[in-house]
């Protein structure tokens, strides 16, 4: 059976176009610039000083650990009470460990009246670890942007 000739070609363009998509993937991967959500370290930091960083005062987030369950808890003030909440984790299990707590507000689809005095939104995310693991806090995400967060481990 004789092969034709344009055949080769375009197995070979096909290997060439699928090891450049693996190539870019695996750099967008590794370089930490590709997914937006690079966390900013605030851990080593005071209120005080955060506070003059930013310009604004940290989220504080409690640390409660109870067994292998480390529980993340706080308060968070939107910018209009009206808004939804909704919080969660994100946990990745590389070297020690790393959790991010996530917050996400969406604007009201109707029309509320303000409350005067609100005390903000509660939220309370939790995480199962295996015993000999001790997760490092990477810090607050608020709809995918990195926010000031300080950690208060205990009650």
């Amino acid at each position: 059976m004789k092969r034709k000739p344009h055949s080769t070609s375009l197995v070979l363009l096909l290997v060439c176009i699928f090891t450049f998509w693996w190539g870019i993937s695996v750099l967008t991967q590794n370089s930490g610039r590709g997914d937006g959500n690079m966390v900013q370290d605030f851990s080593n930091l005071t209120s005080q000083t955060i506070t003059q960083a930013t310009g604004q005062a940290p989220l504080l987030v409690h640390e409660t650990v109870n067994g292998q369950t480390h529980v993340y808890s706080g308060t968070f003030m939107p910018k209009n009470p009206c808004d939804s909440f909704g919080s969660g984790i994100r946990y990745t299990s590389a070297g020690t460990g790393h959790v991010s707590v996530l917050l996400i507000t969406e604007p009201s689809a109707t029309a509320c009246a303000q409350a005067a005095g609100t005390d903000g939104e509660p939220f309370s995310v939790s995480i199962k670890v295996s015993s000999d693991a001790t997760p490092a806090f990477d810090g607050v995400l608020l709809n995918g942007n990195s926010i000031p967060a300080q950690l208060v481990e205990g009650n």
